[in-house]
């Protein structure tokens, strides 16, 4: 019978610490907001904090991913950005922002990756010769990325199409 008691009490403890662990949906609403506006005002840190806490709060959800993503992208953490990408992919792997941003990314890690390399390789060492090459390659991979973008923002926006205008009833109409 002390066991039971025992047993019940247990469960109760256990209940009344999960209940102040709860979040009400408005809480997280107001944590969504609150992630949203510091996202557009460029507020990193408060960004990710904000991200952060809901990725945990909502692991299914791939956006909460994909800003956090963006985010890191943003604080110059690549390893981070790749994984949070990574994270929105698995949830909805139709994202393809995320593989776009995880992609550029990788590219970027990979760039500085070759280029530290070089610099700590000797001349006579056996990979030095690709390795200069692939850095080189990349270089100019990113470069022409970079160029492309600069000349797709100096471009004008396209005109969009007038939509067509249904007659007004009446106008055609035969009496």
């Amino acid at each position: 019978m002390m066991r039971n008691v025992l047993g019940v009490f247990g469960i109760l403890i256990l209940l009344s610490a999960c209940a102040g662990n709860e979040v009400r949906t408005e809480d997280v609403a107001q944590l969504q907001r609150d992630a949203a506006h510091a996202y557009q005002l460029k507020k990193w840190k408060e960004a990710e904090t904000a991200y952060v806490r809901l990725a945990s709060l909502l692991p299914g959800e791939p956006m909460l991913w994909f800003r956090l993503g963006n985010v890191y992208a943003h604080t110059h953490q690549p390893e981070k950005s790749i994984a949070a990408y990574r994270e929105a992919l698995i949830r909805d792997p139709k994202m393809i922002k995320a593989w776009h941003n995880m992609g550029v990314m990788s590219l970027r890690s990979t760039t500085h990756l070759f280029i530290e390399m070089v610099q700590h390789l000797e001349p006579d060492d056996p990979l030095y010769e690709k390795s200069v090459a692939t850095a080189e390659a990349l270089i100019k991979i990113m470069k022409q990325r970079q160029e492309s973008v600069e000349a797709l923002r100096q471009m004008p926006a396209p005109v969009p199409a007038k939509p067509a205008t249904a007659p007004v009833q009446g106008d055609d109409a035969e009496e």
